[in-house]
C-alpha cells in the first residue's frame, strides 16, 4: 500500500501535475488525490483507470507490478545525485580534517596567530598566512638587528 501511494505521488510529480489539476481531469477532490499518496485511502478500480489515462501509464506499472522506465530512471538518478553528495561530504569532512591538523602543527605558543576557524565567512587560509608573514618578517627584522 505504501510503494503504490508513493508511485501514485511520484508519477504525478513527474507529470507535472498538482493533487489539484489530477482531481479535476479524473472527477475527485484534491483531498481524495492527497489521500491516496499518503495511502490512507485506496483508489477503486474505477480510478486507477483513469489515472492510468492521465498518467500515461499502464495499471500494473502504475500498481508496481511492472517496472516503470520513467519512475526507474529518475529512482537511479537521484540515487547518483545522492551518492554524489555523499562523496562531496566526505571530502569537506576529510578537508576540515586536514585544515585543524594543519592549523594545529603551525599553531605558536605564543598565539601571535590568530585563528578564525569558526567563521565561515572568514577565508581561514589567507588570514593565517597574512598574520604568519607579518610574524615572519618581524622575526626576520628582529633577528637582522641583533
Amino acid at each position: 500500500m505504501e510503494e503504490f501511494a508513493k508511485r501514485l505521488k511520484l508519477i504525478r510529480i513527474l507529470r507535472g501535475l498538482t493533487t489539484r489539476q489530477v482531481a479535476q481531469l479524473i472527477d475527485r477532490t484534491s483531498g481524495t488525490i492527497s489521500n491516496w499518496e499518503t495511502g490512507k485511502i485506496s483508489p477503486d478500480v474505477d480510478s486507477v483507470a483513469k489515472l492510468c489515462e492521465v498518467y500515461d501509464i499502464s495499471p500494473n506499472e502504475l500498481l508496481g507490478w511492472e517496472p516503470c522506465p520513467e519512475i526507474e530512471d529518475f529512482l537511479a538518478e537521484k540515487k547518483d545525485k545522492i551518492e554524489a553528495m555523499e562523496a562531496l561530504i566526505e571530502e569537506k569532512n576529510r578537508l576540515e580534517a586536514q585544515i585543524k591538523s594543519f592549523m594545529k602543527e603551525l599553531s605558536t605558543p605564543d598565539k601571535d596567530i590568530e585563528f578564525r576557524f569558526r567563521d565561515p565567512s572568514t577565508n581561514t587560509i589567507k588570514a593565517f598566512t597574512l598574520e604568519a608573514m607579518k610574524k615572519s618578517l618581524n622575526d626576520e627584522s628582529s633577528h637582522n638587528k641583533s
